[in-house]
């Protein structure tokens, strides 16, 4: 059972290309582990490499810090990028071992293509909400018909250009509903 009080089941992170979501996930966690919470699930974290045009997608295991590359490398002359599905099945076995265990939040770093598509990590969310985890997830605005029909009511949507500027990450976590529940004290359990 989850410590975190969440406005709905399932928290989302909608966003435009080219924006900042990795990093704003990320520093969402930091803030929630930070203050005690145990997460399972992935961040993104994109690095560019000498010799190649295009940034390597690594997803970054929140329990165990543990990385894993989920872009295809093409050659120097590859005009995008392609995910390693089969790298992405690593990162999702991974994060499915940390849900195994007691925790606050899954975060899923995007409903993307294979998402879109029946797969990716779709199995796990079902598997947080069936256990009462919440879920912290980002969508980009291309996947927003795919994912409302996917998750129904059970998700609240935050535009994250609409996110309070200039006041810091935890005023960021409490404008989407991410707030740790206060633990009770012993003086206050015996009432």
């Amino acid at each position: 059972m989850s410590r975190l009080s969440t406005a709905a089941p399932i928290t989302v992170l909608t966003y435009a290309a080219g924006s900042h979501i990795n990093a704003l996930l990320r520093d969402i966690c930091g803030h929630l582990i930070a203050q005690g919470a145990t997460l399972a699930g992935m961040v993104q974290i994109n690095t560019m490499r000498p010799g190649r045009s295009h940034c390597d997608m690594l997803l970054e295991d929140l329990g165990s810090g543990e990385r894993v590359e989920i872009s295809e490398y093409r050659g120097p002359e590859a005009r995008g990028c392609m995910l390693d599905v089969p790298q992405l099945m690593v990162a999702l076995e991974r994060a499915a071992r940390a849900l195994a265990n007691p925790c606050d939040l899954l975060v899923v770093n995007k409903f993307g293509k294979t998402e879109v598509d029946g797969g990716g990590f779709r199995p796990l969310i079902s598997e947080a909400l069936s256990r009462n985890i919440p879920v912290l997830i980002a969508v980009p605005a291309a996947s927003l018909p795919s994912w409302r029909q996917y998750a129904g009511d059970l998700a609240k949507e935050f535009a994250i250009e609409e996110l309070p500027g200039g006041c810091g990450i935890a005023a960021a976590c409490r404008y989407v509903g991410l707030d740790l529940a206060p633990t009770a004290s012993p003086a206050s359990s015996a009432l």
